[in-house]
């Protein structure tokens, strides 16, 4: 059915195009047209095993191209890189050796669901690798991100590679399933009114600091900012809100050690708040800290700081009350980063020497076992930076009985780069699947607000590495989505049952070889 325009090697080019800058943060048009026809672009000419690794990992070379930052990461992490540009091109390759065969309906069902099945294994090394599905094509239109209602982020990526098999044979069964998940997201915002009766008051607090600034680095004392004036920081230009956010790591020194004096806690406080406060001790923690702005400004605090006891240490998110005699509860990080927060491969002693070296790893956090709801106007459910974009956490969360979704990220170890519009993008997915709102606050990275279809309602519109304070009133309502009732389970099932068309051979076939 697809005009040939041109040899394999323009439509190789003119494909590539499309889908390696087809990502919503980049292009939306792009990335409409990526996900109805710019694979089917590359596969009308090339269905060959070792073009189809070329280029989907030269796609991948551009859309993973964040991960080639350094500053923070050193250059081991261009090594974990060059992997994954290899590992995903040898994935569409594999994909592409099945259409070397007539394409069938019961063939081109079963590789998308092959495509599922090889997106979803990406999670089972390590901690996975949740970050680059082709379904993102797909997210980047208030209405055909409405789809990852039913099936998720994967059942996007299964529509994606249907669409565009169907381009390569049926004119009118590629129109129809194209315009599908727009019609789909017309009726699905239809039905649940968009208007909103319920908000919720919060401000999100974008901290705005380098790492170095933010923690103390030994290669680099000078540039460390005192947590005494990253807490004037925060403090300054705060007003009562329902609910007061702060991001990741907010601070350094961890939630329990005593290290501010009580005099100069004092005096920050009359400083910002022209009153004095009472401090109990002598000397008093972030958490301290915390507990006294929840008390100040009648809110519920969320803020992300280092937490440890006699099982590890963990990157935590706090719960502070209104009432400081309140309990404040604490949820820890579950989805760890490989590198970043713990050494791999600890199993094989020589091999995490090396790779803590090459990183210049000197500590691992200890995975939490849990999801947390915090109970307050309404409840909260947790993410800590990158565990936003896992589908499955998310609906874990959502189904403990999640009524908004709270993520506090630091995106500063890859400046300059694409990856908070990307980080953000997955955000977006994750309140659409579960049919759920959603507010970020970042150290550096996008603070916004989100709502239950995934449209992003506001956000902090200023420079990287710049600070300020996100004021909103956030529509509370929700909604149950079929993703949020059967998760991954019920598209892995289907997709395990379509692979069996691709066992069919037709008898034209077989007597031609």
């Amino acid at each position: 059915m697809l005009p040939i325009i041109s040899s394999s090697n323009s439509l190789f080019l003119l494909s590539f195009f499309i889908v390696a800058f087809g990502q919503p943060m980049r292009s939306g048009m792009l990335s409409a047209l990526a996900s109805c026809l710019g694979y089917a672009l590359f596969w009308a000419r090339n269905k060959s095993f070792w073009r189809a690794v070329v280029w989907f990992g030269a796609v991948q070379a551009v859309q993973l191209s964040w991960l080639m930052e350094t500053t923070y990461m050193g250059l081991g992490i261009l090594g974990v890189y060059g992997f994954l540009v290899v590992a995903l091109g040898l994935q569409f390759g594999l994909l592409t050796k099945t259409l070397q065969q007539p394409l069938t309906w019961p063939r081109m069902l079963g590789a998308a669901g092959l495509w599922v099945w090889l997106e979803w294994i990406r999670l089972l090394p390590l901690t996975g690798f949740p970050w680059n599905p082709a379904g993102l094509s797909l997210a980047g239109n208030s209405f055909s991100i409405q789809f990852a209602a039913l099936f998720g982020v994967y059942g996007l990526s299964f529509w994606v590679m249907l669409t565009n098999l169907a381009a390569l044979k049926h004119r009118l069964s590629w129109a129809v399933l194209a315009l599908t998940p727009y019609a789909f997201g017309l009726l699905h915002q239809t039905y649940w009114d968009t208007s909103a009766t319920e908000h919720l008051s919060v401000a999100l607090v974008q901290t705005g600091l380098r790492n170095e600034q933010k923690d103390y680095f030994p290669s680099n004392p000078e540039a460390f900012v005192s947590p005494l004036h990253q807490w004037e920081r925060i403090l300054t230009g705060l007003t009562p809100h329902d609910l007061i956010v702060l991001p990741e790591a907010a601070l350094p020194f961890g939630s329990t050690r005593e290290v501010y004096p009580a005099e100069m806690v004092r005096q920050v406080w009359e400083k910002c708040f022209g009153e004095q406060l009472f401090v109990p001790s002598k000397k008093v923690s972030n958490l301290f800290w915390a507990k006294q702005m929840a008390s100040r400004f009648g809110a519920e605090v969320i803020v992300g700081m280092d937490a440890g006891d006699k099982k590890g240490k963990y990157n935590a998110a706090f719960h502070c009350p209104p009432k400081t005699d309140n309990e404040t509860l604490r949820y820890d990080k579950r989805m760890l980063v490989p590198v970043g927060e713990y050494v791999p491969f600890s199993t094989w002693p020589f091999v995490a020497s090396f790779v803590a070296e090459q990183f210049g790893i000197e500590q691992s956090f200890t995975p939490g076992t849990e999801s947390k709801i915090f109970p307050g106007k309404i409840p909260l459910g947790i993410t800590i930076c990158s565990e936003e974009i896992y589908s499955h956490l998310v609906r874990d969360t959502r189904r403990a009985g999640a009524e908004l979704l709270v993520n506090i990220t630091n995106d500063g170890w890859f400046p300059g780069t694409r990856l908070p519009q990307l980080h953000c993008l997955h955000g977006q997915l994750r309140a659409a699947e579960n049919g759920v709102g959603l507010v970020r606050a970042c150290n550096t990275g996008v603070t916004a607000v989100i709502d239950r279809f995934g449209s992003v309602r506001t956000k902090l519109s200023v420079p990287e590495f710049t600070s300020g304070v996100l004021s909103a009133h956030v529509p509370v309502q929700s909604h149950t989505t079929l993703y949020t009732l059967c998760g991954d389970h019920l598209l892995l099932a289907l997709s395990a049952l379509f692979l069996f068309g691709l066992r069919k051979r037709l008898p034209e076939y077989r007597s031609v070889n």
